[in-house]
Formats: C-alpha cells, structure tokens, sequence
C-alpha cells in the first residue's frame, strides 16, 4: 500500500509481540497533512493492525492483548482468509476490521487525518481467476472524531455487523445459481467466480443464500435437497439421507472456544439411525479425526438429540422421547459462556430444556479453528468422518429455518410466531 496522493511519505511503522499464536502486531500510517507530526496525530487517532497467520479470528468476543486497551485504540484491524467484516465493541467505541487479501484479491485503503480514519475495502473483479489487477469498492467506513461524541457511518461489506443478531440464516424458500453471488475465495478453474464446486463427489452449481449478518462469504453451496411446501405455508428443504449435500465454504463460524448457538426445524421419520442435523469440523480432510481440537456435530441417535466433539465424547438428551415420528420439532443448541464445559451446553427441544447424560470425560470446549461448517451431513470432509464415524449417516428428512449466532441464545432469542410449524 502507497502512500495517498498529496500525503506526506513519511511513515512510522513499529512491531511487538502478544498473546496469539503465530501472531504480530504492526501500527502502520501515513500522516495527513504533511506538515502534521506523529505526536500531534497520536493525540487524536491510533490504529493497529494485526495479521494473523493460519488461525481465524471473528467479529466477536475478541480478547487483545493487555496492550491493547480499548479505550485507547480507535481501529483494530485483523487478517482472515475468507471474510470481509466490520463491528464495533461492545464495551467501548473501539472498532473492529477483518479483511482478505489472498492472491492479491482484496485490499483496504485507509486514509488518516486530524479527527478521521476513513477506509474502503477494494475487492478484484475480471475473467481471470486469479491477479486480474482490477477492483471496484465494495465497503467504506468512516470514522469521525471532530465531535464531542463519536460519528461512525459505514456501508457495503464494511456495515457494522449487529453480533446480537444471527450471523448465519437460511430459510430454504429459493436457491440461486452459484455464479449469481460470489463467495470470495471460491474460485473457478478460469475464472474469478466459480460456477460449480464438488461436494463429496457431487456437482452443486446452486446455493443457498445468507440472509444474515456475515452475508454472502458465508452462502452455502448445495446439491440434490428439494424444495418442497409445507402445511404451513413457505417451503423446506427435503434431504435424501444419501446423496444431499450443503456446506459452508468459508471457514468458521466456530472457532476455539468461542460461544456458538443455533437453531433449527426438522421434521424425520428416520428412528432406526444415527444422522448428522449439523457439524463443524477441520478444514483439513485427513484419514480421520484428529482429537487433539474438538469438532461440534450434532445429530438424531435414533430421533434423541446427541452432541459430538470428539469421537468419544458426547452428550445425549435424557428426555427420551424419539423426535423420529415424522411431525416438525424446534431445536436450539447453545454455548452459555465461552469454552463451556460439554455438560453445560444446552438443548432445547420444542421449548423445553433437555437434561443430557455425558459419555467420555466432561472437558471445556475448544473447536478446531481452521474448519467448515456444514448442514445435514459432514459436507466437503468425508473421508474422516467415514472412518471415525462409520455408524453415522446424513440426514433423511426436512429442515428449515436455521439460525446460528455468535453469543449464547435461550428462548426468548426466538420469536413467538417462529415456534408455529
């Protein structure tokens, strides 16, 4: 990145170490007007910048090194592989940043003067796949600090994410063409948009968009699952149990121990298997399943609701009641406290809260955090599944309406008219 035209070249760049793994910070600015001393700059504005290398770090919950105070900072701005987010803190008026560049596809300006920081993110466009040298904005942010109290407008893939509300959604009421909206870093053979990807074997060409907020990085391509009416009216998505795939290419949204919750609607008559509903495991597709990170998989046991994170570890519904009877149920998982211990994550079922039995130890929670997230199966990683897991099969019946959050959810996070199917 150069230096904006007119600004002055002079630059102070320094570098310490902190707490994350494999990690260095680096505060980089040019200073505006030329004439302006970094001192004088410093009493207004600070930034800093941290590049992450090989482990993904999300818009929510972020610890900063004890450095890092947030009511001292302005803009923190962080390195991810497969999303473009902005958020505020929670606690402070600290802004949060997380940008791609892989393969020179994205890039973000950020111009710093007295009272502003005004960034846009730049994303590629062209034919080629891959360094086509040409982009157009898709996201601006401004940060105002002429004010008593602070100004902040932002638009595009730099709107400020609301993280209490559900970061993914999908409704199975319309699948789009995959070339119809890009997921950055899903690419074609010859092209910068890909037109198709192989999921298990099989082609999928369609999506299911998200209608939440981390936005089209996080579609879910699909293939084989119907969509079908319903007696309530909308459509669900009908899963074969066999050759019906979606999956989540973008990595995350789990990452370590980092409280997830979702929710979903199913509807089975499968009672004489064990069936994924939901599983978030490696990115890597190795032999088998490494224990030494969790994965997070839930499933029907023979229509009792199961979560799995590792292969000998689980927690099983004690309520007893087979969900199998094909009539529609409501489910909601959820992390009450980050790295919660398997024991404490809850389920409800239809409104009820579900005491569950463990097998295995009762360990604090700590999902890989290079891993894909997939829906009525185990997605694009079958290999590993299919040997640690031989017993387990996709999902045979319909789903609807799955949310999932990057906080803790209970009941009172579902609206009243959304328990009606």
């Amino acid at each position: 990145m150069m230096p904006p035209s007119g600004t002055s070249s002079s630059k102070l760049t320094y570098q310490f170490s902190n707490q994350f793994e494999r990690c260095t910070a680096l505060v980089s600015f040019w200073m505006e007007p030329p004439n302006q001393t970094f001192g004088e700059l410093w009493k207004h504005i600070t930034l800093i910048f941290i590049l992450l290398v090989g482990q993904c770090l999300w818009c929510h919950h972020i610890d900063l090194p004890s450095i890092v105070m947030t009511d001292s900072y302005d803009c923190i701005f962080l390195g991810e592989v497969h999303s473009n987010t902005a958020s505020q803190s929670d606690t402070s008026n600290l802004i949060q940043i997380v940008s791609r560049s892989n393969r020179l596809s994205g890039f973000l300006s950020v111009m710093v003067s007295d009272d502003n920081i005004v960034v846009t993110l730049y994303n590629e466009v062209g034919e080629q796949p891959a360094r086509n040298g040409q982009y157009v904005e898709s996201g601006h942010l401004t940060i105002n600090k002429s004010r008593s109290s602070l100004q902040v407008s932002s638009s595009g893939e730099l709107k400020l994410i609301d993280t209490s509300e559900p970061i993914l959604a999908f409704d199975f009421e319309e699948s789009f063409p995959l070339v119809d909206r890009q997921i950055l870093g899903l690419r074609g053979d010859d092209s910068l948009v890909a037109p198709n990807i192989d999921i298990q074997g099989f082609t999928s060409n369609t999506s299911f968009h998200n209608n939440a907020q981390f936005g089209a990085s996080y579609d879910a391509p699909m293939v084989n699952i119907d969509l079908e009416d319903t007696d309530f009216g909308g459509l669900a998505g009908r899963f074969d149990g066999s050759t019906s795939q979606m999956a989540i290419y973008a990595w995350g949204p789990f990452s370590a121990g980092e409280p997830i919750s979702f929710s979903l609607w199913f509807r089975t008559s499968q009672a004489n298997l064990e069936m994924v509903l939901l599983n978030y495991g490696s990115s890597w597709d190795g032999s088998k399943i490494h224990n030494n990170k969790d994965h997070f998989m839930l499933t029907l046991e023979k229509g009792i609701p199961v979560i799995r994170i590792q292969t000998r570890k689980k927690a099983k519904s004690l309520n007893g009641k087979n969900l199998a009877d094909d009539r529609w149920h409501h489910i909601i998982v959820s992390m009450p406290y980050k790295s919660c211990l398997l024991s404490e994550v809850q389920i409800y079922v239809d409104k009820s809260l579900h005491e569950t039995k463990l097998e295995g130890a009762d360990v604090n929670i700590f999902t890989t955090t290079a891993g894909r997230l997939s829906i009525g199966g185990v997605g694009f990683y079958e290999r590993a599944y299919s040997y640690s897991y031989p017993d387990i099969y996709p999902y045979d019946g319909l789903l609807d309406n799955f949310q999932l959050w990057a906080r803790p959810i209970n009941l009172q996070d579902i609206v009243d008219e959304e328990l009606v199917h």
